[in-house]
């Protein structure tokens, strides 16, 4: 989806490099979610029971805001 496409590509070109070892592997766990699911979690429709997800979730969403 080309939404998700500009939220990831604007967040990595924001936060990458100061991104965790913990937040890599949480924004891995994260990208194996369907679109649709991404779209969810990431307009803040609903929140990820994964917990080890949620601050990563968090994190994208304040860097694009």
């Amino acid at each position: 989806m080309l939404e998700l496409d500009l939220l990831f590509n604007t967040f990595l070109d924001r936060e990458f490099e100061g991104l965790s070892a913990a937040e890599c592997s949480a924004l891995e766990q994260l990208l194996e979610y369907s679109d649709q699911q991404l779209m969810e979690y990431l307009f803040g429709r609903t929140v990820p029971a994964d917990e080890e997800i949620i601050p990563i979730v968090a994190k994208i969403r304040t860097a694009v805001s």
